[in-house]
């Protein structure tokens, strides 16, 4: 299975793959590339403007303004001592219906399916023990990079992660529904929409928009997500699914968590906030 991540063999294989499945151009145009661009363009414009935690904080800031269902449904919500959770939980769940929600009913509207879009499993059962060398290859990578200054002071984005079981199961299951959001728009929506056009290129195409949104990060992370955007589309489009990308990359996040939080001083040992 070691021979499998042979550059020659993940990648070149696979892209001339994509380019031997390419369709002939004719007469016919391909409305996929385009309504795949232009849907995740909106989604991504939707999550800068209206999906961050400053918006919930704004949004909340305002219901408390009024008179009402909405300032109640707040005044009781900030009792909870998971408060500090839900602007992350609204960025998570915002990027859900922008980047699953919304492509979804596009290719719904079309005609086309989400299963055939890398939500199917696709030939990924035959490629299981890949993704453990994928993910036992880059974990050392994530503990080497937790080393830099500002690694502990960025991760987890939920800065109450370390404060109980609990606080860190819930940030893992919205942070895991960010990721399932990622790799949908990107490796599903937007590169199998381009595969029969562009081929391969649909791959680099997809790279483009994905480096953008790590604008912000550390710069480390951001030239990462070049090699990542081309290794875990190159993955998908092996596997034709996006699960594999996807325990790939969760299994990196939950490492980076877990290691920032080791370097802050240990990880949690009661369930519950105290």
């Amino acid at each position: 299975m070691i021979r499998e991540l042979h550059p020659k063999r993940f990648f070149l294989e696979t892209w001339r793959e994509l380019d031997r499945e390419r369709a002939p151009a004719g007469d016919r145009y391909d409305w996929g590339p385009l309504l795949a661009f232009l849907t995740a363009a909106v989604g991504l414009t939707l999550t800068e403007y209206w999906g961050s935690g400053q918006q919930f904080r704004e949004l909340t800031a305002w219901a408390l303004r009024t008179d009402g269902f909405f300032r109640e449904l707040v005044l009781e919500a900030r009792k909870s001592p998971f408060w500090g959770l839900a602007p992350h939980a609204y960025w998570s769940l915002t990027r859900v219906f922008a980047w699953v929600v919304l492509p979804l009913v596009v290719l719904w509207l079309s005609g086309r399916r989400g299963r055939d879009h890398g939500l199917g499993w696709g030939k990924s059962t035959s490629h299981i023990p890949l993704y453990f060398v994928c993910a036992a290859v880059v974990l050392p990578l994530v503990f080497f990079v937790a080393d830099q200054r500002d690694f502990s002071s960025y991760y987890p984005f939920y800065k109450h992660a370390g404060r109980s079981l609990a606080d860190l199961f819930l940030w893992e299951l919205f942070y895991a529904g960010q990721f399932f959001a990622v790799e949908f728009l990107f490796r599903g929506f937007l590169v199998e929409s381009g595969r029969r056009s562009l081929g391969s290129q649909a791959i680099f195409a997809m790279v483009v928009p994905y480096v953008m949104i790590h604008y912000g990060k550390p710069v480390a992370e951001t030239f990462g997500a070049i090699i990542a955007g081309v290794v875990l589309g190159t993955l998908a489009m092996r596997s034709r699914s996006i699960w594999p990308g996807f325990f790939v990359h969760e299994t990196v996040a939950i490492a980076m968590d877990l290691a920032a939080l080791v370097q802050k001083g240990g990880l949690p040992t009661n369930f519950w906030p105290e």
